[in-house]
């Protein structure tokens, strides 16, 4: 069965103008396998595809091209910059600012209502983002 999130992208870029053949490849270049993508141009595009459905892969990843849009469920990669985020933290990182950048809002009040935890916070996050840490749904660019 094919992920309702690539449904719903492939109907959206469909409703946007774009073409099965461009969507495909945009899809195909981002690394999704090719199966995913068949089989959910088949369910986006009932009786009109010529795509055969074949059984889903392992292989998951979040389109981010042209069409993509965003939401915030989990699961969502959200993208970053990175050389923004380490200013922002190095100015503003005691009153959480970094932390609402990259999306996680209670974790930005909570450092605002204590100050970067006291300075520790603060420093631990600069080092964090100046190293690139992976956080949890988010990609740096």
């Amino acid at each position: 069965m094919a992920e309702q999130r690539l449904v719903d992208f492939i109907k959206r870029a469909l409703s946007e103008g774009a073409t099965l053949e461009q969507i495909k490849q945009t899809l195909l270049a981002k690394g999704w396998a090719e199966n995913d993508v068949n089989d959910a141009m088949t369910l986006a595009t009932p009786g009109t595809s010529t795509f055969t459905p074949t059984p889903p892969t392992s292989v998951y990843r979040e389109p981010t091209e042209k069409y993509s849009y965003s939401i915030t469920n989990r699961g969502q990669v959200k993208e970053v910059k990175w050389t923004l985020t380490l200013i922002m933290s190095i100015f503003f990182g005691s009153l959480g600012v970094d932390r609402f950048m990259m999306g996680k809002i209670g974790l930005g009040i909570l450092k605002l209502i204590t100050l970067g935890g006291l300075g520790i916070w603060w420093l631990i996050d600069l080092i964090l983002i100046a190293t690139k840490h992976k956080f949890k749904g988010i990609e740096w660019i």
